[in-house]
């Protein structure tokens, strides 16, 4: 792996100039795909000119192949579902993934522990502990 100022990365992205990179990601592939899904132009680096094409309805960009439409849907239609039809969704996702590899997964189900003092309150309990570290508004002191 060769290490890159992180000022040209970002200008490489942008250009659709990377070959391959490596981002960590926290939370489940299916849910917190961190590319794509980020926040801003920056994080979304992978297939920048079919994302253009997606979120614009077919306007710019370039149309992606029907296989990739479909992983995007998945995702789309992952987002605000019972957790049951989240499960069959996030399973055919994995299938396609697999199936046509567009990104390689190095690991998975790595424990993130979150270690707080008996103090604080409103700590949850189940889900992402990586999620506590962005609501501090919703955790307060015990007296």
């Amino acid at each position: 792996i060769k290490t890159i100022d992180p000022g040209l990365w970002a200008t490489r992205a942008a250009a659709n100039e990377l070959k391959a990179t490596v981002m960590w990601n926290h939370a489940p592939l299916w849910w917190g795909w961190g590319g794509p899904f980020g926040q801003g132009d920056i994080d979304r680096f992978d297939w920048p000119l079919w994302w253009d094409w997606y979120d614009s309805g077919g306007r710019i960009g370039e149309e992606p192949p029907a296989d990739v439409k479909k992983f995007l849907d998945l995702r789309s239609a992952s987002v605000v579902v019972s957790p049951e039809r989240s499960r069959e969704v996030a399973n055919e996702f994995f299938r396609l993934m697999h199936e046509r590899v567009f990104f390689i997964q190095l690991v998975t189900k790595v424990k993130y522990p979150l270690i707080v003092s008996k103090k604080l309150g409103n700590v949850p309990h189940a889900g992402f502990a990586i999620t506590a570290n962005f609501a501090g508004e919703q955790l307060f002191f015990r007296q």
